[in-house]
């Protein structure tokens, strides 16, 4: 069974500088680490967004995206019910972010598409399937997983890039027309690599190529790992 990830786009609440969020952002992570419930995670990461992308790349007006991936399901369900944890931290999400981070958050499973070395650049794509206006959201949505996956699977990479990206695709756990709350998304490409200029030719490729029947939306971003704690393979 996948270990679920969790990811969430970060809007800093008015009257913070760039700088001085990042600063507030950390000692809200701080805060959330400190917390006894924090044992159910294995990894923590802030991805601080980075100038860099082109109008044409239509970029995410955001401060950045967190990854929290948990133990696992059980892991996650036992997190969420420590009640008193979770009111300290909606409570300093509201004098840390312009709103609850629940309404930019997405759970998802990690589906690897391809293998890559770690590196301190990650250049997401969220994706938002097309036909909500025609009354088809919900058909719109399945048929885009299954083409976003298929085609990923088949993609071949710029030959410069193909050995220096590693790329993983997360998968909403429910389908968007299932959730009742959260970000409007209905899958995210998550792209990592050591220099931002290859990640940002390696990601506009795979959009062009993949052609699919949905809206893209970019974030360049430069990763700072907080907790970094991998599940132990089971004993064989």
């Amino acid at each position: 069974m996948h270990a679920p990830k969790l990811l969430y786009i970060a809007h800093r609440r008015a009257g913070f500088s760039p700088t001085a969020f990042t600063a507030r952002w950390r000692q809200h992570a701080a805060l959330g680490m400190s917390q006894p419930r924090w044992t159910n995670v294995a990894r923590y990461l802030h991805a601080d967004r980075q100038d860099g992308l082109p109008p044409a790349d239509n970029p995410v007006d955001c401060d950045g995206v967190a990854i929290v991936e948990f133990r696992s399901e059980a892991h996650r369900q036992h997190h969420i019910a420590q009640e008193a944890s979770r009111l300290t931290m909606k409570a300093d999400e509201l004098e840390t972010f312009d709103g609850p981070v629940g309404r930019t958050s997405l759970l998802t499973n990690e589906r690897p598409v391809r293998a890559g070395p770690d590196g301190p650049f990650k250049l997401f794509v969220f994706w938002l399937a097309v036909g909500d206006s025609a009354g088809h959201g919900a058909q719109a949505a399945d048929a885009f997983t299954s083409q976003w996956q298929a085609r990923a699977r088949q993609w071949k990479p710029p030959a410069t890039a193909q050995d220096n990206v590693r790329f993983v695709q997360n998968v909403p756990v429910q389908p968007r027309a299932e959730r009742s709350a959260g970000l409007a998304c209905d899958g995210i490409d998550e792209f990592t690599a050591a220099d931002a200029g290859t990640l940002k030719a390696h990601a506009e490729a795979w959009v062009r190529d993949a052609d699919l029947h949905a809206r893209p939306q970019m974030v360049l971003t430069r990763v700072v790992v907080l907790h970094d704690q991998p599940v132990a393979p089971a004993a064989s």
